[in-house]
């Protein structure tokens, strides 16, 4: 079925290998469409509870092998257009994402960094695998700083995410993989909004 707006065909959804024209658009109307994407107010960014700004299209780089492949994937994605990068210290891939940053022609501040904390035993302390992060990414500030899942408790990692806030770690901080009711347990212990 061929719809119609305003009396243009709209086209069919197009089998990848049959996507030439977006190969035939220039890079700077890619960039130009991404770049859009993440910074118009109608819907490209997403405001967290403490006012921060996060863009809603983003690369995640789970998965993705540290090294080369890395390296590409986001310099890459930030020749595209996107403004939103996301990383964990469980992926092991922080220092890839951290090279293709400096390695990009895109200004740091108009990148936003997610991270997350790996809540394990043996890394107890959130600020201090914060500081290892930045040090991987090689930034001073991680945009949003989260815990990457609730393992220990709901609870057991947040003040430190609240610390590494307060220091500068971070600009906002928030949990990733929570249920509902984990959420709210986080939330009883929590001394101000969580970022995300």
């Amino acid at each position: 079925m061929n719809l119609q707006s305003a009396g243009t065909p709209i086209p069919p959804a197009w089998a990848p290998a049959e996507c030439s024209h977006v190969a035939d658009t220039s890079r700077l109307v890619r960039s130009q469409m991404l770049v859009g994407m993440n910074t118009d107010p109608a819907g490209g960014v997403r405001r967290l509870a403490d006012g921060n700004q996060v863009p809603l299209l983003g690369l995640g780089v789970w998965q993705v092998p540290d090294g080369r492949e890395c390296v590409n994937a986001v310099r890459w994605a930030l020749e595209a257009g996107y403004r939103h990068i996301d990383t964990a210290q469980a992926y092991g891939n922080e220092e890839s994402v951290g090279r293709a940053l400096r390695d990009s022609s895109v200004p740091r501040d108009r990148v936003f960094i997610t991270t997350k904390y790996l809540p394990r035993p043996r890394w107890n302390d959130p600020v201090a695998q914060a500081e290892k992060s930045l040090q991987r990414l090689g930034v001073e500030q991680i945009d949003l700083y989260l815990v990457h899942w609730p393992e220990g408790g709901a609870t057991r990692a947040w003040a430190g995410l609240e610390r590494a806030r307060e220091r500068g770690l971070a600009r906002s901080i928030g949990v990733s993989n929570f249920s509902a009711t984990r959420t709210r347990s986080r939330d009883r212990c929590r001394h101000d909004s969580p970022g995300g």
